[in-house]
Parts: C-alpha cells; structure tokens; sequence
C-alpha cells in the first residue's frame, strides 16, 4: 500500500506535526464565521492529543507532545522459542523506567470525534485499556509501562509472541 504523496512516513508521531494540538486549537483554525464551510475546513487537520509515548532508534515525536520519553538505541529481535514457538527479544535501556502511566480508561481518551461519544462498553459501561498484547490483565489504577506489554523493563525481556 503507497501512503499518500503528501504524507511523511515515520517511525514515530512526527507525522502529526501539523495537526492542530486539541480541539481548542482546531476549532480557533476553522473558526471564522465570514468563510463558508468549505472555506473554513478544507485543508485543515483534525485534531489530536498525543501523549505518553516511547520513543527508540531516533523515532521523532508530535513537536506538541506531553511527556514523550527517548530511550536512544533499542534492540528487538525474534528467536524460536525454547519448545517451539517465537520469542520476541526486546533490550531496553533505564530510561524506559520513566515511561509508566496507569491503566488507560476510556474518560482518559475525551469524548469520540464524530460521534461526540464517551469512550465506552456496549453495556454503557466505562471501556478501559486493560488486557496487553499477551493477555495479562492490568490493575485499573496501576502503573504500567507505555506500549502493548504490560510486563518490560529495563533491560532485556523475552515475550512468547507463537
């Protein structure tokens, strides 16, 4: 699949730099009531909020982002798995201590875009990010570290992936 023309492939969240910074931000762009709407909202980018994120082997950052943290040089790997199976091999360096933030929940995320939805269950009930990539199960007011495994640390860690 080719991306657009106009669109900056990365390995991070720099792609979002010109993305207004919240819907405050992207309603102040669109918000001028002499222009009709095709004026006012062609070529504007919708809004985001990034967040928390992690960042290795040079990976850039949304400009605007809160507390992004650079961990420099990460190394992954995939090995067969003691038994059979795939293991993926993941060295992490300490600064990846500071990237933790608790369970994601659904209040966490503000309200769906189009929809101006909250983000929830089927049953109305508040959705939380709280099972990893493996299937752990994360405590709703614990810390865990950025990402889709709720088990790395610093240093080298071995997640069965098959």
């Amino acid at each position: 699949m080719n991306p657009p023309a106009h669109r900056k492939i990365s390995d991070g969240t720099a792609l979002f730099d010109a993305h207004p910074h919240g819907v405050e931000a992207y309603l102040a762009q669109v918000n001028d009531p002499s222009k009709g709407d095709h004026e006012r909202f062609e070529g504007v980018e919708l809004p985001v909020h990034v967040r928390d994120n992690v960042y290795g082997n040079g990976a850039p950052a949304y400009t605007r982002e809160t507390r992004p943290v650079h961990l420099g040089e990460v190394n992954v790997v995939i090995e067969d798995a003691d038994g059979g199976g795939l293991e993926l091999v993941i060295e992490l360096s300490e600064a990846f201590a500071a990237a933790a933030s608790t369970t994601i929940a659904g209040r966490d995320l503000g309200r769906a875009w189009y929809p101006d939805a909250a983000w929830e269950n089927p049953d109305g009930t508040e959705a939380f990010a709280d099972v990893d990539l493996v299937g752990r199960v994360k405590e709703h007011n614990a810390a865990y570290p950025a990402g889709p495994l709720a088990g790395l640390v610093p240093g080298v860690n071995r997640v069965r992936i098959w």
